[in-house]
Formats: C-alpha cells, structure tokens, sequence
C-alpha cells in the first residue's frame, strides 16, 4: 500500500509516498518533475564498492529488496531505514518551517566486521516551473534551465528568453565524517 506524507511551510510542499515517490514546489512551481510513469525525481543511489550492489534509499526506484525497510512518516519528517546485508541507512527528509528549502540527511553504518568503501550519487529531475508549462512544451522547457557547478552545491536556473532569471534551486552536498 501506498502512505503518503506531506511535508510543507504553507508556501513549500513536498509529497512523498512510502516507496519514495514524490515531488516538491513552491507556490505554483515544481522544483522538481512529477509524472504517473516516472515518479522519482530525487533519488539517492548507495553503493558497495567491494561488492558492486548498489540500491536506493527508498524502496524505489530500484526495488532492491533490504534485509529490513521501515518508513516513519510524522508532521515534520519523513524518514525511510533500510538494512542491505550489514549496511544500515537512514534517510530523514525535511521542508524549513521559516524558508523554503526542502533538507535531506543521509546516514550510513556499516554493521560488518569488514572495512567498505560506500559510494553515493543523487540522481535530480529538475522542473523549476508550472506543471501547465512542463504539460504543454516538455522539451521546449528544458531549454531555459541552466546550471552552475561549485564546490559542494549545483545551482539550477530558470531564465526568461530575455536571460531574467525567473526561478533558482541549490542543491548542497555536505559530508561529515
């Protein structure tokens, strides 16, 4: 069954079902593509070096199987574990109260006796528009989307065809050990 959590500041929303499918936006504009076929627009991929499994950390979109997967949705958050032969992950996904930005936190722990290489990558379908836009000229839309590459963040932008920027999205990478 599917279970959905709505994540939102009254201005932000984030739709996410128990298997990881969903999609954001502000006011009317999607940060990010939702459509019945492909509803994975924010994906993040886990993966063993030594061995080269590799899966997402929601159930979706690989259907790997885990060991264990659990989801907890609650008013502020939602969060999906998972264990995959030893490898325990916990995605928190969470929208600010004060601004609009939309926080997930990936936790990894390796509970083998053995030393692992983990690898992640985050896969994002960027829309920075209205749906009526994306429905009415998909591959005319992509055509205004620029982005920019910095140390540990990807700024996505949305330009008028006068090159007046409309909409922007930063993506952050922040890594602890």
């Amino acid at each position: 069954s599917k279970n959905v959590n709505i994540l939102n500041n009254e201005k932000y929303f984030l739709f996410i079902n128990d298997l990881g499918e969903g999609y954001s936006q502000v006011d009317n504009v999607y940060i990010s593509k939702y459509k019945k076929e492909v509803a994975i627009s924010n994906i993040i991929y886990i993966k063993n070096m030594r061995s080269g499994e590799f899966w997402s950390s929601t159930y979706l979109p690989t259907k790997k199987v885990p060991n264990k997967y659990e989801v907890r949705f609650a008013p502020y958050q939602a969060q999906f574990l998972r264990k995959d032969n030893g490898i325990e992950t916990s995605t928190k996904i969470m929208v600010s109260a004060e601004d609009n930005v939309e926080v997930r936190k990936l936790r990894i722990k390796n509970t083998t006796n053995e030393s692992l290489e983990m690898k992640t990558m985050l896969y994002l379908d960027v829309l920075l528009s209205s749906k009526d836009s994306y429905i009415a000229h998909p591959a005319y839309n992509g055509m205004f989307l620029s982005m920019s590459e910095y140390e540990n963040a990807v700024v996505i932008k949305r330009k008028t065809l006068e090159g007046n920027v409309m909409y922007s999205a930063v993506f952050s990478n922040c890594e602890k050990n």
